[in-house]
């Protein structure tokens, strides 16, 4: 609610370079609401890379809880080349709900190792309703290794930056990562600002890194 960026979520990463403004449609109260642009793993327009999740930009955002949106998507690619099959739709009403939108990480050697990974979110987060013990999310690797968040390195705006620590396989260019919400050691997950809404348990998102 207040944003014009639908998260549109996919049962599987989908090749971002299949993607284009014109895979989209959305209506707002029954009226057509202009998609303007997109991002697919942290990039604007088409790129690179794979990603459960693109971010999509339209016109007008809705303002209210009463506000109806339908959106359509049609024609994208999964990693493989397979198109999606014929238009997907989904409802709803505007919704102040934080989410997921973005992941990167750095990598390791093939024993493991330590680094970072970066969750950026649909609004700003509450820094003190992130749980210094890293305990709000899990962390997996397609590629097979543990991947475990150790602590908080940073929180600021939309962004938390959190130290890992990788098993032997490592965290590697082309794996693809993935980040998943769940009640910390607080019984909550993390909050948003200036709604006040915590993310919702399960929301997840997936990258190639």
């Amino acid at each position: 609610m207040g944003s014009n960026i639908f998260e549109v979520t996919y049962d599987e990463p989908i090749s971002c370079s299949s993607v284009a403004t014109s895979d989209y449609t959305v209506t707002l109260n029954g009226g057509a609401d202009a998609v303007t642009a997109f991002d697919c793993n942290g990039a604007s327009g088409a790129s690179g890379g794979s990603s459960s999740k693109v971010n999509v930009t339209v016109s007008t955002a809705p303002t209210s809880t009463s506000d109806a949106w339908t959106l359509s998507s049609h024609t994208v690619s999964d990693q493989f080349g397979q198109v999606e099959p014929g238009t997907q739709s989904k409802s709803g009403f505007a919704s102040p709900a934080i989410h997921l939108t973005g992941l990167t990480s750095t990598y390791t050697g093939l024993g493991g190792g330590t680094g970072t990974i970066t969750l950026t979110f649909s609004a700003n987060v509450v820094c003190s309703s992130v749980d210094a013990d890293a305990t709000d999310f899990t962390v997996t690797d397609d590629f097979g290794t543990t991947v475990t968040l150790d602590s908080v390195s940073s929180c600021s705006g939309s962004t938390i930056v959190y130290n890992y620590t990788a098993g032997v396989g490592g965290v590697f260019p082309g794996d693809i990562v993935t980040a998943t919400a769940q009640n910390g050691t607080d019984a909550n997950t993390v909050n948003s600002y200036p709604y006040g809404v915590f993310e919702p348990v399960g929301d997840s998102f997936g990258a190639v890194v």
